[in-house]
C-alpha cells in the first residue's frame, strides 16, 4: 500500500506518452479528428477528488480495505495502461521494493 501511494503521490513521470488517434472519436461530446496527438495527464488523475479522499495527503491506508487487505483501484495509473504500458513497470516495482526493504 506503501508503494502505490508513492507512485500516486509522486509520479514518476506526470504525463504520459504522445499518441495520435487511429480514427476520429467522440469523446464527452467532443470530436477528435483522425491523427490528433493525444496526452494522458497522470497527475491530474491521481490528484483527482472525483476518485481520492483528501488527494494532497500522503494516505496510504486508501489503498487497504478495512480488514486490511490490499485493494486495487481503477484510477491509479502510474505506468499508464493498456497495451503500450510501460514496459520497465515490473523492474520498475521491483526495485522499489529492494529499496524499501533493505
Amino acid at each position: 500500500a506503501v508503494l502505490h501511494e508513492v507512485l500516486r503521490f509522486c509520479n514518476i513521470v506526470p504525463l504520459g506518452i504522445f499518441r495520435a488517434t487511429s480514427q476520429d472519436a467522440v469523446v464527452n461530446g467532443y470530436t477528435i479528428p483522425k491523427g490528433t496527438m493525444v496526452i494522458t495527464n497522470l497527475y491530474s488523475v491521481h490528484f483527482d477528488e472525483k476518485y481520492w479522499s483528501d488527494p494532497a495527503v500522503f494516505s496510504p491506508e486508501r489503498f487497504l480495505d478495512s480488514s486490511g487487505n490490499f485493494v486495487r483501484r481503477e484510477a491509479f495509473l502510474p505506468f499508464s495502461l493498456g497495451r503500450r504500458h510501460c514496459v520497465g513497470e515490473q523492474l520498475a516495482r521491483m526495485e522499489m521494493f529492494l529499496f524499501f526493504t533493505t
